[in-house]
C-alpha cells in the first residue's frame, strides 16, 4: 500500500477481529448493565410490600453480583481490545510515516522543519491513538447506551423517559458549541508546538555555536516567548473545554431531581404501575446514561483533535518526492559519465548553465572553482539529489533518471564535506553502506568478520585505522550525536572510509579533505589514488595538492565550465586555476618562514 493510499478505515480493517470482539463485548456489557436495574426494582418492591424472604434476597443478590461481575469482565476485555487496537494502529502509522519520510528527497526537507516533523510523528500520532483507542470506544459505547437505555426506559414509563430525553438537545447543543471553538484552537496550539519543537531542535543541534557566541540568554528569551505563546493558546483552548463538565453536570443534576419529583408525585397519587422500585430503577438507568452524556464532550474533543492530527499527518503521507524512481533495472552501472547540456535552475536563479562534460570510465577528474560556482551541485546530480532542469546525465548508455534510485546509489557513492555520523559505534558508521546481509562489524553478540575486514581496509585507505584503534573501544567506540566526539578531520576521514566500503563503480569526494592537515592529506592521497584508479572518481576540492593527481581538472565559474586540462596545462594558462596555484604556493612559503 502506498502512503498516499492509507486511510484510517484501511488501518482499522487490518484489525477487524479486534474491532468485532470489542463491539460484541460492548453490546454484552450494555445489555447486562441494563438488565440489573430490573432486579433492583423487584427487590425494592418486594421489601416495600413485605413479600421478600431470605432465600429470595440471596437469589437476587447472587444474580446481581454475577451480572455485575460479567459486565465488569466485558468492560475490561473491551478496553483491552480497543486500547490495544489504538496502539497497534499508531505503531503501524509511525512506521508508515517513517518509511514515507525515507522516500522523500532533500527538496521536501528544505521546506519542512525537523521539529515540525517530529511533532507530527509524536504528538499528532498520540492524538490519533487516543481517538482510536478511547474515542471510538466511548463513541460506540455511548451510542449503544443511548439506544438500549431509551428503548428500555420508554418501554417502562414514557413520561419519565421523556423527562430524561428533554435534556439531550440541551447537552448536544453545549457539546457542539464547544467542539466548534476547540477545533480552531487545537489546530493553532499544534502549530505553535511545532514551532517550539523546531526551535529547541535547532538550538540543541547547534549548541556549540550558541555557546561559542555566548547567546544563551538571547536564545532562552526567544524560547520563553514561543513557550509563553504555546501556553496562551492552550489556555485559550482550556477556557472553552473547562465549562463543558460543569454545564453537563448541572443539566444531569436537574434531570435526576425531575425524575425523583415527577415519579414521587405519581407514587404519592397512588398511580398504578408507579412504585418506589420503578423510581430507583429509573435512577439507575439515568446513572447509566449519565456517563455517556458527560463523556460526550470529552469524546467529541478526542475525535476533533484526532481528525486535525490526521490531516497534519496526511500532509506527510501525501507528499511525493521530486526525484521520481526509474524502472530500468541494471546489474552493473558503468561506462563513461556524460553531462549533456545540463542546466539546473532554482526559480529564476541559474545554478548550472549548459554543462557539457565527458568523464571516461576509470579516470580521476577533479572539480574546482570559487565558492558558489556549482561544483557540489554538479557532483550531486550523479546521485540524483537533484535532477537537472534541462539536459541529461548518462553513465554508460543509461540516462540515470531511468535507473532505480537505489540501484544508482549502490553504484555511485558520495562522501560529503560535512558528513553526518549516527549515534552508534564508529565501525557501524563506517560500514553504514555495506549490504545488510553482511551484518554488523561491531555487533557485540554476532560480529561479522567480512564486514570488519572491509571496514578496516576502508579505514586504512582513509588513513583512519590507527586513530580508530587508539580509541578506548576501538571501532566499537560509541559516538555522540552527529559524531560530536570526533574532530572535523576525523569525521571527514570516516566519511571517506564509509564511501569506500560499498566498493562503488563511481566515487564522488566532495571537498572531503578540507578539515585535514597537509601532512595527513598527503598520506591519504598516497593511499587513496591506487584505489581511485580502479574506478571512476570525481574529486571536488579547493586545494591544489588534492587536485594535481587527477587525470584532468575542470574549473567552474558562475555555473559554467571555464577551463579543462591537466595541472600542468592549467598552471600555464591565464585563469582562475593559475591564480589559485600562485596563492597557495605563497601561503605555503609564508608558513615555512614562520
Amino acid at each position: 500500500m502506498q502512503p498516499r493510499d492509507v486511510t484510517l478505515f484501511a488501518l482499522h480493517l487490518r484489525h477487524w477481529k479486534a474491532i468485532l470482539g470489542g463491539a460484541i463485548l460492548i453490546v454484552l456489557g450494555v445489555l447486562i448493565g441494563f438488565a440489573l436495574p430490573f432486579l433492583t426494582k423487584d427487590v425494592i418492591d418486594a421489601l416495600e410490600q413485605g413479600t421478600a424472604t431470605k432465600p429470595y434476597l440471596l437469589k437476587v443478590c447472587g444474580l446481581y453480583l454475577l451480572g455485575a461481575t460479567m459486565a465488569a469482565l466485558c468492560a475490561r476485555g473491551m478496553r483491552r481490545l480497543l486500547i490495544m487496537l489504538g496502539y497497534k494502529i499508531s505503531t503501524r502509522l509511525r512506521r508508515l510515516i517513517f518509511v514515507q519520510l525515507s522516500r522523500l528527497d532533500r527538496t521536501f526537507y528544505l521546506k519542512e522543519q525537523t521539529g515540525d516533523i517530529m511533532t507530527r510523528m509524536t504528538s499528532d500520532v498520540r492524538a490519533i491513538t487516543d481517538m482510536i483507542g478511547m474515542g471510538v470506544l466511548h463513541t460506540f459505547r455511548s451510542v449503544m447506551t443511548f439506544v438500549v437505555g431509551f428503548t428500555v426506559m420508554f418501554s417502562i414509563d414514557a413520561q419519565l423517559a421523556t423527562v430524561v430525553a428533554v435534556l439531550l438537545p440541551l447537552m448536544t447543543g453545549v457539546v457542539f458549541v464547544i467542539v466548534f471553538f476547540v477545533r480552531k484552537r487545537y489546530a493553532a496550539s499544534q502549530e505553535q508546538f511545532s514551532l517550539l519543537s523546531s526551535f529547541a531542535q535547532e538550538n540543541f543541534a547547534g549548541i556549540r555555536l550558541v555557546k561559542g557566541f555566548g547567546i544563551e540568554d538571547r536564545q532562552n528569551e526567544a524560547f520563553g516567548e514561543l513557550n509563553d505563546e504555546y501556553m496562551r493558546r492552550n489556555l485559550a483552548q482550556s477556557r472553552i473545554e473547562c465549562p463543558s463538565w460543569p454545564v453537563v453536570g448541572a443539566l444531569l443534576t436537574i434531570g435526576l431531581v425531575l425524575i425523583v419529583y415527577v415519579g414521587g408525585l405519581r407514587v404519592i397519587a397512588g398511580e398504578p404501575g408507579m412504585t418506589v422500585g420503578t423510581i430507583v430503577q429509573f435512577m439507575q438507568y439515568f446513572f447509566f446514561v449519565q456517563w455517556p452524556m458527560m463523556a460526550l464532550g470529552w469524546t467529541m474533543n478526542l475525535m476533533v483533535k484526532g481528525n486535525i492530527s490526521w490531516k497534519r499527518i496526511r500532509h506527510l503521507l501525501d507528499a511525493e518526492p521530486a526525484i521520481q524512481d526509474g524502472n530500468h533495472a541494471v546489474e552493473r552501472l558503468g561506462g563513461d559519465i556524460e553531462f549533456r547540456h545540463v542546466s539546473l535552475k532554482f526559480g529564476e536563479l541559474i545554478a548550472l548553465d549548459d554543462i557539457n562534460l565527458r568523464i571516461p570510465e576509470g579516470k580521476i577528474v577533479a572539480l574546482t572553482g570559487p565558492t558558489g560556482c556549482g561544483k557540489t551541485l554538479l557532483a550531486s546530480l550523479l546521485v540524483r539529489q537533484y535532477d537537472p532542469s534541462e539536459g541529461q546525465v548518462f553513465i554508460g548508455v543509461e540516462d540515470i533518471r531511468d535507473v532505480p534510485v537505489q540501484a544508482l546509489r549502490d553504484h555511485v557513492r558520495i562522501a560529503l564535506q560535512e558528513p553526518f555520523l549516527f549515534s552508534v559505534s564508529l565501525g557501524d558508521n563506517i560500514g553504514y553502506g555495506l549490504p545488510a546481509e553482511l551484518g554488523s562489524a561491531t555487533d557485540p553478540d554476532n560480529p561479522s568478520a567480512d564486514a570488519m575486514q572491509r571496514v578496516l581496509h576502508a579505514a586504512h585507505t582513509a588513513s583512519f585505522q590507527q586513530e580508530a584503534e587508539d580509541f578506548p573501544d576501538g571501532l566499537r567506540t560509541e559516538l555522540g550525536e552527529r559524531g560530536v566526539t570526533l574532530s572535523g578531520g576525523q569525521r571527514q576521514r570516516a566519511s571517506i572510509a564509509r564511501a569506500l566500503t560499498g566498493n562503488p563503480n563511481v566515487l564522488v569526494l566532495d571537498d572531503t579533505l578540507s578539515a585535514i592537515d597537509t601532512q595527513t592529506e598527503a598520506t591519504i592521497i598516497k593511499r587513496l589514488v591506487p584505489v581511485l584508479r580502479q574506478r571512476t572518481a570525481l574529486i571536488v576540492s579547493h586545494r591544489i595538492s588534492s587536485l594535481r593527481f587527477a587525470d584532468f581538472i575542470v574549473v567552474m565559474e558562475r555555473g559554467r565550465i571555464t577551463q579543462i586540462g591537466s595541472h600542468e596545462d592549467l598552471v600555464s594558462q591565464e585563469g582562475y586555476y593559475r591564480e589559485l596555484d600562485i596563492m597557495q604556493r605563497l601561503a605555503a612559503q609564508l608558513e615555512e618562514h614562520e
